[in-house]
């Protein structure tokens, strides 16, 4: 996802992007179970990737949809 958002951001011909998931939910945030078998380095350089994908979603000069069929959990990034 972070190498899609990077491409869009450089691309001025693209005026919206559009996410959607599978399945009922849509969550923003870590996969622990993903991480259940990390090393603490692992761990933080996943999340440190994570952190850094959804913060330049919100400093994207474009919109973003978050199409959801669905609910949703975000967490708010200050």
């Amino acid at each position: 996802m972070d190498d899609v958002i990077a491409r869009i951001s450089g691309d001025d011909t693209v005026k919206l992007m559009v996410i959607t998931g599978e399945g009922k939910a849509f969550v923003a945030g870590a996969d622990i179970a993903e991480m259940a078998d990390m090393t603490p380095e692992q761990g933080k350089a996943f999340s440190k990737l994570g952190q850094t994908t959804f913060r330049r979603f919100f400093t994207m000069k474009i919109p973003v949809i978050a199409a959801i069929n669905g609910y949703a959990l975000v967490e708010a990034l200050s």
